[in-house]
């Protein structure tokens, strides 16, 4: 990983292939890929985990997704009412 203080004077001549450039930070190929094996391992231990049901609970879904429908459409309601007493006040 190359420091932000070199970073400053190399800026955009580093154009190396595989090189990223988040500024102020340059990751390299090689510490990409250990980022996504590192990641690969975690889900893989994940997955084949006890911890993890072999079967989603439905019914916990189906709750949050009604939830989350009436609340979306309660708050979309609240701000059109809001929209239209602002346009009455003026």
């Amino acid at each position: 990983m190359i420091a932000p203080r070199v970073m400053a004077r190399i800026g955009p001549k580093l154009a190396g292939r595989g090189d990223v450039r988040i500024t102020p930070w340059v990751v390299t190929g090689p510490t990409v890929l250990a980022a996504i094996t590192a990641a690969e391992a975690r889900l893989t231990g994940l997955r084949d985990s006890p911890a993890i049901a072999e079967q989603p609970d439905r019914g916990r879904v189906d709750d949050w997704l009604h939830r989350s429908y009436l609340d979306f459409w309660a708050r979309r309601h609240s701000h059109e009412e809001n929209e239209a007493y602002g346009k009455a006040a003026h």
